[in-house]
């Protein structure tokens, strides 16, 4: 199963156009560098970890914006902090785009509901993982942000 996960740029576009209500592009990067707030393990009933959602602070605050139709420009006003009320709303996103990797697993998946697997692990399919989406995503209204999502190594 590791091998065949498949998560196309459309699927991505569609799935957070359709949570948004706004227009999305994604472009294609070379690497990201997650914030460490944005890091949310995929999980299996039995919590086992087999994946990974994460994001620079920019996709993390104009997505949770976004989706609380939050002005741009208080987002602006953060800069480069993680902001509490922001990330609980880009939780809400990431675990939107979490059906994305539950569609494509044999068993359901979802976050890691207590938050309680340990930033090492997620870090290491991070490093080592099959890169399933890499891209910048601009949010129509709002500055683009760097989304990731990672495969468990097999």
């Amino acid at each position: 199963m590791q091998g065949t996960l498949v998560i196309t740029k459309a699927q991505v576009i569609g799935l957070m156009k359709d949570l948004l209500s706004r227009d999305i592009t994604l472009e294609t990067i070379p690497t990201i560098e997650p914030h460490p707030a944005t890091f949310r393990g995929l999980v299996t009933d039995d919590n086992t970890l087999v994946a990974l959602i994460a994001g620079d602070i920019a996709f993390a605050h104009n997505s949770g914006a976004a989706l609380a139709m939050i002005p741009s420009g208080a987002v602006k006003e953060k800069g480069d902090t993680p902001d509490d009320e922001f990330i609980e709303l880009y939780q809400e996103v990431a675990n939107v785009l979490s059906r994305l990797v539950n569609e494509a697993h044999p068993s359901r998946v979802r976050i890691d509901p207590g938050m309680e697997i340990p930033m090492e692990d997620m870090q290491v399919i991070m490093d080592q993982g099959r890169v399933v989406v890499q891209s910048n995503v601009t949010i129509s209204g709002y500055e683009a942000g760097a989304l990731g999502i990672w495969y468990k190594p097999e």
